[in-house]
């Protein structure tokens, strides 16, 4: 039976959108079908449905449990592969892929993330951002040191996988860690803040800030002086005394949400609602990977 694109495209919308949910995501990593329509979604011919499910994927690549899973799938990786080496299409999708691959390989993968920088820097991707990896040399300091810099842009995955990946090959760098939300990169250095901030400025393309470094030893520092210490003493209590208060005006009051009595019938309402939508994106992935097990589309 013949498809459609707008076929292709409502079901890769909806892996896309059961994929969202954490929950979801191991079921359809090891779900045959799914996974089968992912990979040829991502092999399609149509941007919009491989744009989709290589968002799917990404989606998929952040449940750790799914990784080894993903390098595993030759099916999948092989598509991706292709679709990084594809020049014709938008170098957005094809350094998403990029960023799947660097991410389900991790960091004991060596030689398949040197390979992966090969295939980069031969399909016209490793200009894209910044001016590459860092070889300048820097003055070493004395002690290694901890910088924080906001990176704008930094919770973007793709941006992400390229920028974690030349920086921990730049000189002078030790290792990196990230808070995401908040767009800060905490690298380890054995150079100056100075030349580390200039190290990410040259790799992101972007303006960034260096943070004030946190102190540890605050706390410590704070108990040496008697007036913190008692100021501190005096917002606990205070905090207890609300706590208590808020405590007993909880057990005096009745809890009434939408028509229920107590809390704790809101809150079974409220579980048996999750149970249904659980059976429900359930259903909806039985469907989709029957679909695509062995027939020629018989999902349709």
């Amino acid at each position: 039976m013949s498809v459609d694109a707008a076929s292709l495209k409502t079901v890769a919308v909806q892996l896309r959108s059961l994929a969202a949910d954490k929950d979801n995501q191991p079921i359809i990593a090891r779900d045959e079908g799914c996974m089968s329509a992912l990979s040829t979604f991502i092999a399609s011919e149509d941007v919009n449905v491989c744009q989709i499910a290589v968002g799917a994927v990404i989606l998929l690549a952040s449940h750790a449990d799914n990784r080894e899973i993903l390098r595993n799938d030759f099916s999948i990786w092989d598509n991706l592969h292709d679709l990084v080496a594809d020049t014709d299409k938008e170098d957005s999708v094809r350094r998403d892929a990029l960023g799947i691959m660097r991410k389900v390989l991790g960091d004991h993968e060596r030689d398949d993330m040197e390979e992966l920088a090969d295939l980069e820097l031969r399909v016209g991707l490793r200009e894209d951002i910044g001016k590459g990896v860092s070889d300048k040399d820097y003055a070493v300091v004395k002690e290694p040191i901890n910088v924080r810099i906001h990176v704008p842009g930094l919770s973007d995955a793709g941006f992400l996988s390229d920028f974690e990946h030349r920086l921990i090959r730049s000189k002078g760098i030790v290792s990196a860690s990230y808070e995401m939300g908040a767009e800060v990169v905490i690298v380890f250095a054995k150079v100056s803040a100075h030349d580390v901030a200039e190290i990410v400025r040259q790799i992101s393309g972007k303006e960034v800030e260096v943070l004030p470094e946190e102190k540890e030893n605050e706390d410590e520092e704070n108990s040496a002086d008697p007036n913190i210490v008692e100021q501190q003493e005096g917002y606990i209590d205070e905090e207890r005394a609300r706590y208590r208060k808020n405590l007993e005006k909880a057990k005096r009051t009745a809890v009434s949400h939408q028509g229920y009595s107590s809390l704790a019938e809101r809150l079974e309402q409220e579980r048996r609602q999750a149970e249904r939508e659980r059976a429900r994106s359930e259903r909806m992935l039985g469907r989709i990977g029957r679909g695509f097990t062995g027939s020629s589309w018989g999902f349709w």
